[in-house]
């Protein structure tokens, strides 16, 4: 008799451990799929090549880009000098670059003081003007900020009009340079130019924007 009871204690034991285990384990669940996006994008080919030829002249590199957010986005900006084999370049002497935020005034007609497009540098100032041809046109309009002695630049584009349009080693290579982009779309162009005392070779320029 007393081996029935534990017996049937036995069966009643694994029957309350078949039901426990039937127990749910949340009532209702909710899932979200979630593709998140850069809140940055930049336009246009992100990879230029060139042939150039040591201490001929400057060139210039447009970004165009837009940010996504409602508000402004605070990233770093940072200029990567690299040679041919991958490797950041840390003595960068004989590479000249500068950066303006002024090209602004040519892709958007109404910004800063501007009220429409105008012939005098609000805009571009005839039909089919290229940023380049702008540039060149109002090189007053300007400002730059530059990595060495104002010197070692071309003063038909970067002038320093009123000898308050540049600024002096305001950036560097390899370092990051504090950047407040609007929201909407932004712009900017990239001076660069190398002395002719340069190692001819292959060299690359990297331009990062970072999260801040």
């Amino acid at each position: 008799m007393n081996k029935k009871i534990l017996i049937y204690g036995i069966v009643g034991f694994f029957a309350l451990a078949l039901v426990s285990a039937a127990l749910v384990s949340y009532y209702a669940q909710r899932e979200v799929d979630m593709n998140i996006q850069s809140p940055l994008t930049l336009y246009g080919s992100q990879l230029t090549s060139v042939n150039l030829t040591a201490g001929e002249g400057y060139q210039l590199y447009l970004e165009r880009g837009v940010n996504k957010l409602s508000h402004p986005l605070k990233v770093d900006a940072k200029f990567i000098l690299e040679d041919g084999n991958g490797n950041v370049i840390t003595d960068t002497t004989g590479f000249n670059l500068a950066y303006t935020g002024d090209t602004e005034y040519y892709f958007n007609s109404s910004a800063g003081g501007c009220n429409g497009p105008t012939t005098t540098g609000c805009g571009p100032s005839f039909s089919g003007q290229t940023w380049k041809e702008w540039m060149l046109q109002f090189p007053n309009w300007l400002d730059w900020a530059l990595n060495g002695a104002y010197s070692k630049f071309n003063s038909t584009i970067i002038t320093n009009d009123g000898g308050t349009s540049v600024a002096i080693n305001a950036i560097a290579f390899n370092t990051n340079i504090p950047l407040t982009l609007k929201s909407g779309n932004f712009d900017g162009v990239v001076y660069l130019s190398e002395d002719s005392a340069v190692v001819p070779g292959n060299y690359k320029l990297k331009m990062q924007m970072i999260p801040n």
